[in-house]
């Protein structure tokens, strides 16, 4: 059995706290912090996937009031041990380019992109935390069968 890389094992008894995340160059991209646990998301990138969310940050971007911003793979900070990275945000938080996550009170809308591959969708997706009672979550799934293509919305 391989032994754990030292970045993997916690700093602290008490597990994984949200800012550890900032602390880990190592950790892949799209690293999350779900229940105090790293969470990767290893399995292969869908061009489908991609093209979506692609196409979707630049409708919201184009459409948008001047008010708020369109966040690509960034992480909320729900709580000390919790923070998921939606697909899409939209946030009313001022642009900072060292910013690496936002709270749940400056965000407006997530949008999670999901492949009929990943059954079923990851926890925090639906999470009533994450919305905070307030915020808007859209889930997109690809339509199923062979041949489908068109998404779905699922608020």
């Amino acid at each position: 059995m391989t032994a754990l890389p030292d970045w993997m094992r916690p700093p602290r008894a008490e597990g994984w706290f949200a800012e550890d995340l900032d602390r880990l160059p190592e950790a892949p991209r799209h690293t999350e912090l779900i229940d105090g646990a790293l969470v990767f998301m290893l399995s292969p990138q869908r061009w489908w996937h991609g093209h979506l969310v692609t196409v979707l940050t630049v409708a919201l971007m184009e459409q948008a009031p001047a008010d708020v911003r369109v966040g690509r793979e960034m992480t909320i900070k729900l709580d000390q041990r919790n923070r998921p990275e939606p697909d899409l945000l939209v946030t009313t938080a001022g642009y900072d380019g060292d910013r690496t996550w936002f709270a749940p009170e400056e965000v407006r809308l997530i949008i999670e992109v999901v492949s009929p591959r990943i059954r079923p969708p990851r926890p925090h997706c639906q999470a009533p935390q994450v919305r905070g009672g307030r915020n808007p979550a859209l889930l997109v799934h690809r339509g199923r069968g062979r041949g489908s293509r068109r998404p779905r919305l699922r608020a």
